[in-house]
């Protein structure tokens, strides 16, 4: 099994958007080793990502529809 190190696993969940409060869950479970529930938050993190992302995704398009609209009053 590949070892990581907890400043190299700081960095990663940094990047990945964690709050602190979420570094410091995950890292509850690291050192406890309990590999499940860490599948499972890391899950859940990508799972609210995900939803953030769709969320962006419908807000664009809305403006890309209503930027479609004013062009063609043109």
């Amino acid at each position: 099994m590949e070892e990581i190190s907890e400043s190299k696993l700081l960095e990663i969940l940094n990047d990945s958007g964690f709050t602190k409060n979420e570094i410091e869950e995950f890292l509850k479970l690291y050192r406890n080793e309990d590999l499940n529930k860490e599948c499972e938050c890391l899950e859940k993190k990508r799972i609210k990502l995900l939803n953030k992302i769709h969320k962006n995704e419908k807000n664009i398009s809305c403006l890309d529809y209503l930027n479609y609209i004013l062009k063609k009053r043109r």
